[in-house]
């Protein structure tokens, strides 16, 4: 909200808390968020999200996929980093060696997805000739496997 003095949503999420008595917590530019599973009431498990607006320009050969090899050096805590602005659309796993406290080696992997919104091509973008983009969302499936949580991300 940098130009118009009044944020959309800051009085979305005021509005929804005063109707419901809920308390939503309005995320920032970028941020975190931990999903956490209790499992059978013994064993727990937790997902990382890091998300971001997200910055630079349209990115149109690459879409920005080059941004996840460097977001994972930066964000090696994020099981699942999500970002938007440039309006495309893919999700790609990474694969990642970690090397536990008690020094065991494994692997495991990073989900990066791109959101694209709902922004449809406007003047600006035929003055300048870009290109029509996608329009969509991503939804972040969680599913016990035996033990653990796996996840996903489903294009809708």
């Amino acid at each position: 909200m940098n130009y118009g003095g009044y944020d959309l949503v800051q009085a979305l999420t005021e509005k929804l808390n005063d109707k419901t008595g809920s308390h939503i917590f309005q995320g920032g530019y970028e941020g975190w968020v931990k999903f956490m599973f209790d499992m059978d009431g013994s064993q727990r498990q937790s997902i990382n999200m890091f998300y971001t607006h997200g910055a630079g320009g349209a990115a149109p050969v690459t879409k920005g996929v080059i941004k996840t090899a460097r977001r994972a050096v930066y964000l090696p805590d994020a099981d699942v980093i999500v970002s938007g602005h440039s309006h495309n659309a893919w999700d790609l796993w990474t694969g990642r060696l970690r090397l536990s406290r008690l020094g065991v080696q494994s692997e495991d992997k990073q989900l990066h997805i791109q959101t694209p919104g709902y922004k449809g091509r406007g003047d600006f973008e035929i003055r300048n000739e870009h290109p029509p983009k996608p329009c969509g969302a991503y939804w972040l499936n969680f599913r016990r496997q035996s033990h653990r949580i796996i996840y996903r991300a489903i294009w809708v």
